[in-house]
């Protein structure tokens, strides 16, 4: 159960440098941090099961919405 607890997901938004903002999950309250980046057709919550096994061993967890490139 405190495992579960410990990967509970949020979700956060920071602004970038050219006005726009990117939106993140974060999984967990590790000091230690890993980002997850997603590509093709997958998106931010394509990383759920390996956040949270992430954060079960003990670490923070961003998991951004990346923009298409076109």
């Amino acid at each position: 159960m405190i495992a579960c607890a410990a990967a509970a997901q949020k979700t956060v938004s920071f602004p970038t440098e050219d006005g726009g903002v990117v939106f993140a999950d974060i999984y967990g309250a590790g000091e230690r941090g890993v980002v997850l980046a997603h590509g093709g057709r997958f998106n931010k919550e394509s990383w759920e099961k390996q956040a949270r096994v992430l954060t079960s061993a003990g670490y923070r967890v961003l998991a951004p919405r990346l923009p298409r490139l076109r």
